[in-house]
C-alpha cells in the first residue's frame, strides 16, 4: 500500500487519474459492447479481424519512423513540430508501400492471409495512415500536458468503434462490419486530436531543408528504436498469424478475443501511467538520478499493486467467466486467458516503465528483450508439431517465455536509468517553428 499511498496529493496521480478516468469510460463501452459483439461475430470473423489488426499495428510503427517518440523531450516548440511534420509525412508516404505489402500477403497466401479479401486492402490502408497520424498527434498532445484532451480521443475512438461494429453486426456485416469499426474510431481519434493541437501550430510548415536537418540530428529514432519497436511489434504481430496458421482461424480468434480483453487494464490504466511516467521522467531527470529512480520504483509497484488482483480472478475462474460473458463458443478463450495471465501481468508493469529508454538513451539495450520474445514466437509452429492438438499446451510454453523476457527487460530498464542519458542536439540553423 505504501507505493500506492505516496502517489496521492501528486500531479502524477492526478495526471494518471484525468488519463484513466476518461479511458476507463471509453473501454467500459467497449467491454459492454463485447458480449454483443462475440455473438453477432463468429470466431472465425474474430480471427480474420486479428490478422488484419495484427498487420496494421506492425505497419504503423515502420510508417512514423518512430519519430514521434522524441516529441516529450525535444529542446524546444519548433523542435517537436519538426519531428510531428517528419513523422505525419512519413506516415502519408510509407503507408503506400504498407498497402502493397498486404496484398502480397494475401497474393502470396502467407499465414493465413490468403483467406482474406484483397479488397480489405482499402480500409486497411486508410487505417494504418490514420493511426501513424494519431501516434504523432498523440505525443503532441501529451508535450502540451493535455492530459483531459487524449482521454476524450479514448472515449470517442471505442465508442465510434464498438457502435459503428454492433450496428454493422446486426445488419450481418461480417469481417468489415469489424474493420469498418476499426477505421471508424481511428478517424474519429485523429479530429479530436487535431481540434485541439492545431491552435498551438501557429508557424508555418517547416520546410523540406529543416526536416531532413531533424532527420540527422534524430537519426537514433529511424536506425536504432524503429528496428528495436519492429523486433517488438513482430514478436506481437506474429503471434496470431503463427497460431491461426497452426491452429486453425477459430483458434486464432479465441486468442484475438483474449488479447482485446486482457488489453483492457493495460488501455485503462497503463497507457495512461506510461504517458504521464514519460513526461514526468523527463523531468526527473533534470532534477537527479535519485528522484527518478524513486519514480522508477514506485511507478513499477503500483502497476503491479493494480493488476494483481484482476488477474488472480483470471487465473481462478477464467475459463467459466469467458463462457458466462461471451458465450459458450469461447470457452476455449478463457482457458487462453487463465494460462497467460501471469504473462500479461507482467507485461502490464514492465511496457509503462519502458518509456525510461526514451529520457535515457537505453535503445540498443532493448534490443536484447526483442530479440528475445522474436524467438519465442518463432517457435511456436515447432511447438504445433511438438503439439499438434494441443494448442494450450503451447500456450503455457509461450507465456513461461515470454514471462522470462519480460523479467529481463525489466532488469535492462533499471540498468539504463543508472546511464548518463543521451540528449540529442537541435537540428542545425533553421527558420523556427513557433507554437
Amino acid at each position: 500500500m505504501k507505493p500506492l499511498l505516496a502517489w496521492r496529493q501528486s500531479d502524477f496521480t492526478r495526471n494518471v487519474a484525468t488519463l484513466a478516468g476518461s479511458t476507463a469510460v471509453g473501454h467500459a463501452f467497449l467491454l459492454l459492447a463485447s458480449p454483443l459483439v462475440s455473438r453477432l461475430y463468429t470466431p472465425a470473423d474474430v480471427g480474420a479481424l486479428g490478422l488484419l489488426t495484427s498487420f496494421i499495428a506492425f505497419a504503423t510503427l515502420a510508417v512514423t519512423l518512430r519519430l514521434e517518440l522524441g516529441i516529450v523531450a525535444a529542446p524546444s516548440p519548433a523542435v517537436a513540430m519538426q519531428l510531428a511534420a517528419c513523422a505525419a509525412c512519413s506516415s502519408a508516404s510509407l503507408s503506400v508501400l504498407a498497402t502493397l505489402a498486404f496484398l502480397g500477403l494475401v497474393e502470396l497466401h502467407v499465414l493465413g492471409f490468403g483467406s482474406l479479401s484483397p479488397w480489405l486492402a482499402l480500409p486497411v490502408a486508410g487505417t494504418v495512415l490514420l493511426t501513424g497520424w494519431h501516434s504523432t498527434l498523440r505525443y503532441l498532445l501529451v508535450r502540451l500536458h493535455a492530459y483531459g484532451t487524449i482521454g476524450r480521443v479514448s472515449i470517442w475512438q471505442n465508442v465510434t468503434r464498438g457502435v459503428v461494429q454492433v450496428g454493422l453486426g446486426f445488419a450481418g456485416g461480417g469481417i468489415w462490419g469489424l474493420v469498418t469499426g476499426e477505421f471508424a474510431g481511428r478517424l474519429s481519434g485523429v479530429r479530436t486530436s487535431w481540434r485541439q493541437v492545431r491552435p498551438t501550430l501557429a508557424g508555418t510548415f517547416p520546410p523540406l531543408a529543416v526536416m531532413l536537418s531533424t532527420l540527422r540530428s534524430y537519426y537514433r529514432y529511424p536506425c536504432l528504436t524503429l528496428p528495436s519497436s519492429l523486433l517488438d511489434s513482430a514478436s506481437k504481430a506474429l503471434l496470431i498469424p503463427l497460431l491461426t496458421a497452426s491452429y486453425g482461424i477459430v483458434f486464432g480468434g479465441a486468442f484475438t478475443l483474449v488479447s482485446t480483453v486482457m488489453a483492457a487494464p493495460a488501455a485503462l490504466v497503463g497507457a495512461a501511467v506510461a504517458d504521464v511516467y514519460h513526461a514526468n521522467l523527463a523531468k526527473a531527470r533534470a532534477a537527479g538520478h535519485a528522484q527518478a529512480v524513486r519514480l522508477f520504483w514506485r511507478t513499477s509497484a503500483s502497476l503491479a499493486a493494480m493488476a494483481a488482483p484482476p488477474m488472480a480472478v483470471l487465473m481462478l475462474a477464467g475459463p467459466a467467466l469467458f463462457a458466462t460473458v461471451f458465450g459458450d463458443a469461447w470457452r476455449t478463450a478463457g482457458a487462453i486467458a487463465q494460462i497467460t495471465a501471469p504473462w500479461t501481468l507482467l507485461q502490464f508493469i514492465v511496457v509503462p516503465v519502458s518509456r525510461t529508454i526514451f529520457v535515457y538513451g537505453g535503445q540498443r539495450l532493448k534490443l536484447v528483450f526483442d530479440g528475445l520474445a522474436l524467438a519465442a514466437a518463432l517457435l511456436i509452429p515447432t511447438l504445433a508439431q511438438h503439439f499438434p492438438s494441443a494448442p494450450l499446451t503451447t500456450m503455457r510454453v509461450l507465456t513461461l517465455l515470454y514471462g522470462a523476457a519480460y523479467v529481463i527487460y525489466f532488469a535492462l530498464l533499471r540498468y539504463a536509468l543508472g546511464r548518463t542519458p543521451d540528449r540529442p542536439s537541435p537540428p542545425a540553423a533553421s527558420t523556427p517553428v513557433t507554437p
